[in-house]
């Protein structure tokens, strides 16, 4: 039970920080949300099982700096491949082996993959995730690994 209240005060510290508003309307029905979401999460016996580690908590800013940046270029790459005439799209899958065997790690990296243009997750296993590349420039840069190990140093040990 301790644990759902750590979670609501997380959840309600976050509510206030990215609302901006802080009378007390906005906070009651921040409050009255959160801790319905509680009352369900709690019903569903999901989160007492669940926690947030110290290295995901610490190094996730610095992932989503450089997940921004990765978005921002291949978005440009996206762009320059759909408009220059000599450029063309030749989609592949890849079967990409994330190295971990964490929930939470999967769920981080089918996700970045996804938000990144020309990428998309089609499929995540226990072993395995499938993506869909827009081309072997796009496909080149996932199989080298970096999102991966950016993610299991972020997700740090089980």
């Amino acid at each position: 039970m301790m644990h759902l209240l750590g979670v609501g005060v997380v959840l309600e510290s976050l509510w206030l920080v990215l609302s901006g508003h802080w009378n007390f309307q906005f906070i009651f029905l921040g409050f009255v949300s959160i801790a319905m979401v509680i009352v369900i999460t709690w019903r569903m016996d999901v989160v007492e099982g669940c926690s947030i580690r110290v290295p995901l908590t610490f190094l996730a800013p610095a992932y989503w700096l450089w997940l921004t940046k990765e978005v921002m270029q291949s978005n440009l790459y996206v762009t320059r491949l759909i408009i220059h005439p000599k450029m063309h799209a030749k989609p592949q899958v890849l079967v990409i082996e994330p190295g971990f065997v964490d929930v939470v790690g999967h769920t981080i990296l089918a996700n970045s993959i996804t938000l990144t243009p020309g990428t998309l997750t089609l499929f995540v296993d226990d072993h395995e995730l499938i993506a869909h590349a827009v081309d072997e420039k796009t496909s080149a840069d996932f199989l080298s690994g970096d999102m991966r190990h950016r993610v299991a140093r972020m997700i740090g040990p089980k």
